[in-house]
């Protein structure tokens, strides 16, 4: 059950950093994104022996591309682009 949530902890904290990077295109304006990602940090966390804050490096040294985790990212999302009642949130501390 723990690898189970460990990767799901790590899809979901790819995922958040993907739709910070769809948010903020290079050179652009930006979206000002101001909550935290702590709950999936916490649980990724805590199936290692890591800090969140560990954990949340990992996540990111893991990320080779920004533009190709945004393009995965946007694919992911696109199914609740087609529902009106949809919303897509994304909490991943800068």
């Amino acid at each position: 059950m723990g690898q189970v949530v460990l990767i799901g902890a790590v899809v979901a904290a790819l995922v958040g950093l993907g739709m910070h990077f769809l948010a903020a295109p290079a050179g652009g304006n930006t979206t000002t994104i101001t909550a935290t990602n702590n709950v999936i940090m916490t649980i990724g966390a805590g199936e290692t022996s890591l800090s969140p804050e560990q954990f949340k490096s990992v996540v990111e040294a893991a990320v080779s591309s920004r533009k190709e985790l945004a393009s995965a990212t946007a694919l992911v999302l696109k199914p609740a682009r087609l529902d009106p009642e949809a919303s897509s949130v994304s909490d991943y501390p800068l």
